[in-house]
């Protein structure tokens, strides 16, 4: 073989060689586009098949919901006057006034669930209270509120409702504080009653009463002592003046001793001057006294008009 046939023969051995590699990179890449498009194919076959389920499971969420705020409504019919003493009682514990002035709100939660538990009571739920969180109820509302429902599938936000609380019970409860808040809302925006309504309240709601009155009129007002009030109920400031307040919700007729008790509580809470005012009236010995201890009385028939004689009386 001559030097020139063996340098062509190089050459073609060369150029088999390139020509092999060039095929093997190019089946590589073949391959690898293949591949690339197979899992964008599954890729979008999985992202379907989610959608899918996730309209299948927001359905079925939504179809539970409607189940479940039916059953719900159907609940609060049933049992009306049961969620009227509701109200009630939640009034009277959340309007209990402290000494900085804030209500008791505290006690609302608490209230929902005492009732929500007849409820079950009545209606043979079988509930497993161990599980039932306040706070889950709150989140359940706001989750539900906001009808984001990838949120809601994606953390499979019911299954801890459906599995092990009846999702009603939930429902049920942010219902519950709704139209307290809306009943207690109404409440406080009376501030005049008939005489028939100031002697259906109880002790408790008539000082509340006393003071939504003094609220609107522009005093801060504040609570006593549960125990050790020293005989006021109520102290409320306005312009700098601070006075002490004896609230008396009475069947008979107010006599000395409420007069004596705020005139002493004056003293204790280093008032300017004492109030003494009733849903009744006033002996005329408690006016006499009244008058040299410079006490202010009113009475049921003047308290109608209270707002009236605080603004008429400080001008």
């Amino acid at each position: 073989m001559t030097a020139n046939e063996f340098a062509v023969v190089v050459v073609i051995i060369l150029l088999l060689f390139v020509v092999r590699s060039a095929y093997a990179v190019f089946i590589k890449r073949q391959s690898a586009r293949a591949e690339q498009k197979k899992r964008v194919e599954e890729e979008r076959q999985r992202q379907e098949q989610n959608e899918e389920e996730n309209k299948r499971l927001q359905n079925e969420i939504i179809t539970k919901l409607n189940v479940t705020i039916s059953a719900g409504q159907g609940v609060l019919v049933r049992n009306k006057e049961l969620v009227e003493k509701f109200l009630q009682i939640a009034e009277t514990k959340v309007s209990i006034i402290d000494e900085y002035g804030d209500e008791n709100w505290e006690a609302l939660p608490d209230e929902i669930q005492v009732c929500l538990k007849k409820i079950a009571n009545r209606e043979n739920f079988k509930i497993d209270w161990k599980s039932f969180s306040r706070d889950k109820a709150r989140d359940f509302d706001a989750a539900i509120l906001s009808k984001d429902w990838t949120r809601l599938i994606s953390l499979n936000f019911l299954a801890p409702f459906l599995n092990k609380v009846d999702l009603s019970i939930y429902w049920l409860y942010n219902k519950l504080e709704a139209m307290f808040k809306e009943y207690h809302a109404a409440r406080s925006k009376q501030s005049t009653l008939s005489g028939d309504a100031l002697r259906s309240l109880s002790g408790v709601e008539f000082e509340t009463h006393i003071a939504r009155i003094l609220k609107k009129a522009g005093f801060e007002v504040g609570g006593t002592p549960a125990t050790g009030d020293q005989g006021a109920d109520l102290i409320a400031t306005r312009d700098g003046r601070k006075i002490v307040i004896q609230a008396k919700r009475y069947e008979g007729t107010v006599g000395n001793k409420a007069v004596q008790e705020v005139t002493g509580a004056v003293k204790y809470y280093g008032g300017d001057e004492g109030w003494v005012i009733t849903n009744s009236t006033f002996t005329p010995s408690a006016k006499a006294l009244a008058q040299k201890a410079n006490v202010r009385l009113i009475d049921g028939p003047r308290l109608a008009t209270m707002e009236r004689l605080i603004d008429k009386s400080e001008k």
